[in-house]
């Protein structure tokens, strides 16, 4: 993998869709704010597409659940395949890789102390950009 260009972090919810990119060395994440999931992906894939525009993004970081065995379960099997198609909507241009989302939430909303800050932020947002995090300082 190179080490170039921006990365978009997805925390891929039910409701929502948490966003989160890099900066261009890959050394700093900012949030991006969420977006809603709709149940047609192609509509949330194009809104996808049009940050991965905005955004220069080279790379997507899509989170995935594991078990507390860091095993694969049939939800992490469905993200991988929600990740998977998304990469082909994205026509094979922006690779796609996957990384455990284990308490990324719970992560993401105890590493800011600050309650109004807290309230700056969504919970999916602050799970992507833990994605991101980890997927940076693996």
């Amino acid at each position: 993998m190179e080490n170039k260009g921006k990365l978009l972090g997805i925390d891929f919810g039910a409701k929502n869709v948490g966003l989160a990119v890099t900066d261009e060395s890959r050394q700093f994440v900012f949030g991006r704010g969420c977006i809603e999931n709709y149940p047609n992906l192609e509509v949330l894939f194009e809104q996808i597409k049009e940050v991965c525009k905005q955004e220069r993004v080279t790379g997507v970081v899509f989170g995935v659940p594991l078990d507390e065995n860091m095993e694969e379960t049939p939800r992490t099997r469905e993200y991988r395949e929600v990740g998977a198609k998304l990469g082909d909507f994205l026509g094979g241009v922006i690779e796609i890789h996957f990384q455990d989302e284990a308490f990324s939430t719970f992560e993401g909303g105890e590493s800011i102390s600050d309650p109004n800050l807290k309230k700056k932020y969504n919970s999916h947002e602050l799970a992507a950009m833990v994605i991101l995090e980890r997927f940076i300082g693996a």
